[in-house]
């Protein structure tokens, strides 16, 4: 992921009291991975909400997390500096 915009998001989630974590994936991936060892210089992060029985038909969220990721990504396309983002 690209750190510029994980910090971005990472302190407007601080600035709104948003609830948040950091984690990294042990095993599987994203889109976003593809994306980025394609090496094309496009900047990208994973915004993901916690999942149980992800990848099945009882695949479950809390209505809080969920509500918490919504947020966040509304926040951020309201708030972040796009300019500083994309040239650091």
């Amino acid at each position: 992921s690209d750190l510029g915009v994980f910090n971005a998001f990472d302190r407007v989630a601080k600035d709104c009291d948003i609830p948040h974590q950091r984690s990294i994936l042990p095993r599987g991936g994203t889109d976003s991975g593809a994306m980025q060892r394609a090496g094309i210089g496009s900047k990208v992060m994973t915004l993901s909400c916690p999942t149980r029985y992800i990848h099945t038909v009882t695949e479950a969220v809390h209505k809080t997390d969920l509500e918490a990721c919504r947020d966040l990504l509304t926040a951020f396309l309201e708030k972040a500096d796009f300019e500083k983002i994309l040239n650091p």
